[in-house]
Parts: C-alpha cells; structure tokens; sequence
C-alpha cells in the first residue's frame, strides 16, 4: 500500500461524526448521489443493502453492488457515487479505540472488502454480513431490550474485524505520530466540551500550543478554523435535539454550548439553510427525501424489506 502523508489525508474536508443514545456507534440508512472526499476520525463499515455504488479509497476505486460491505480505516480520505441505479446503504461508524480492551493501546487497520476476498473468507464474511443485517434490524424496530441487542451484534462485528480482518502495515502508522495524536486529544476535547464556553486560547492550552500557532495547525490539518469546527458539532448536536426530542429552542440552545437562542437561530440557518423550527418540522414529515449531503433516507419499511434478505 502506498505510504500517504499527512498533507495528502488533510487537504480533504473533515466530517463531523456524532453519536448518541447511549451506543458505541452511528448507523445511517441512506442513498448515495454523490459524496466527494472527506475524512473522520472513526472506523466506518459500508453495507449495500440494494443498488450498486462506487467508492474511491484514497487512490483506489472499488465497485459495490446489493450484499457487499467494506470497512475504511480510520484517518482515510474517501468518497462515494451512485452507479446509475438506486441504492440503499447501512453505514456504521465508531472510534476505533473501542477496538482496544482491557486498557490496551493497539492499533487496529482492517482489510475487509466482500468483494475481494479469497475464497477462505466466506464463512466470515456470511456470519458479517448477517451480523450487520440483524444489527440493523435491531435499530430500525427499536424493540424492548433493543440497547443490549444492538450492542451484542455490535461487538461480535468487532470481534470478528480484529480476529478475522485486522492486518500489520507499517506504511499506515505513516501519519506524523505527533501531529495526529494532538489532533484526536483536541477532537476529543471539543467533543467532551462543545456544551460548555470554549475559546481558542483554552483549546491552544489543551495542547501545549501558543494560540497562533494551535489555530493555523488546526486549520491545516482538519481543513477548516478551529471556531468554525466547534460551530459544526454544535449545530450536528443541535439537529439530533431537534430530530428527537420536544425540548425547545432555548434548552437546545444551551445544551449545546449557544450563547443564546438568537446566536443559535442566526448560525443554524447560515450552516443548514434552515431555521431551527423548520428543520424540526421537516425532520418530522421527511420520509426518503434528499438532503444537501447526497443522502437519501428511507422509512422504516423500506429498510426493513431490504435488511431482511439478508437473515435467514
């Protein structure tokens, strides 16, 4: 694999990746138009539940059509398409420090792509794959006792990752050491913390840095201003509030670190083109439409007929 610097994985757009409800992991049910290259911090897992799309991994391409799944690494630049026909992933993202028990520092890189496997793989790859379909199941009914489920498929993919797909390769333990540890601590922090007041200054102090030079290595290696990051996360927490909750406008405002309910309304509609109540509103009617991402979600029954082909 060839080695890829820190400049090369850096000059791609960073993606906000929040998780909540209490779960290890993000899962989305979407269609993909088009995704152009990005990166995160997490481990993610691609499931074509239907369709067919085109993914580009750095700088190779792989084709994935209905009942195929990749994982990309973490700190890995990549993006999608559709191939000309409607689809419908399951994508399942997750810190890859829940790879690690028992206060073990691996690192863990994985090699899992369905459609390039040998031939020794198909007994693991059949036990992923419905694995992930039942993962799925569990999330989308939201039966009782669903948490611990959702859990228990969510490990024994982990499991199966590390004992079956893990590989050694040095050329990935290729990233400025230095530079990417103080970039997953201040992540980390901001993560912890977005709730509460946080300045540059603080944020620089975090790290050991002098504000200056903390804002332009931030803005270099994430892609975007260290305050414009912050405002993401806030707003990627203010939606999940909005989405699932009746809370209003002010309780959300301060729960996710907004001055006030004016600032919160003047920074949603400029990053989402929408205020606060409308995208509450259309979150609630919005069943399989296209948003400003290149997703497309889906209803329940849809994902459910697609999930269930694939336990048997």
């Amino acid at each position: 694999m060839d080695k890829i610097t820190v400049k090369s994985i850096f000059n791609y757009e960073y993606e906000v990746v929040k998780y909540f409800d209490g779960m290890p992991m993000k899962i989305l049910f979407v269609g993909i138009s088009s995704f152009k290259y990005h990166w995160h911090k997490e481990i993610e897992i691609i499931f074509v539940l239907k369709g067919s799309i085109g993914i580009n991994i750095e700088e190779k391409r792989y084709e994935l059509k209905k009942g195929d799944f990749i994982v990309i690494n973490n700190f890995t630049a990549h993006a999608f398409e559709s191939l000309a026909e409607d689809n419908m992933l399951m994508i399942v993202q997750f810190d890859p420090k829940i790879c690690n028990g028992d206060g073990k520092k691996d690192i863990y890189f994985f090699n899992c792509n369905s459609a390039a496997l040998e031939r020794d793989k198909e007994v693991s790859i059949n036990i992923f794959r419905k694995s992930m379909a039942n993962l799925g199941r569990e999330m989308t009914l939201k039966r009782g006792g669903y948490e611990h489920y959702i859990k228990s498929y969510f490990y024994s993919i982990i499991g199966l990752l590390i004992r079956q797909f893990s590989i050694k390769d040095n050329n990935k333990i290729k990233i400025d050491e230095f530079d990417i540890e103080r970039i997953k601590n201040i992540l980390s922090y901001i993560d912890k913390n977005y709730c509460q007041e946080i300045s540059l200054d603080a944020a620089a102090n975090f790290i050991n840095m002098s504000p200056s030079r903390f804002s332009h290595m931030f803005k270099e290696k994430v892609g975007i201003s260290f305050k414009r990051y912050l405002t993401l996360v806030r707003i990627e927490r203010a939606k999940e509030l909005l989405k699932t909750t009746n809370y209003t406008i002010l309780r959300i405002a301060n729960e996710c670190g907004f001055n006030n309910e004016s600032l919160l309304y003047r920074l949603f509609n400029a990053y989402v083109g929408i205020t606060p109540n409308g995208y509450r509103k259309k979150s609630l009617s919005q069943v399989r439409k296209e948003v400003p991402s290149g997703y497309i979600f889906f209803d329940s029954n849809d994902i459910l007929s697609a999930i269930c082909q694939f336990i048997k």
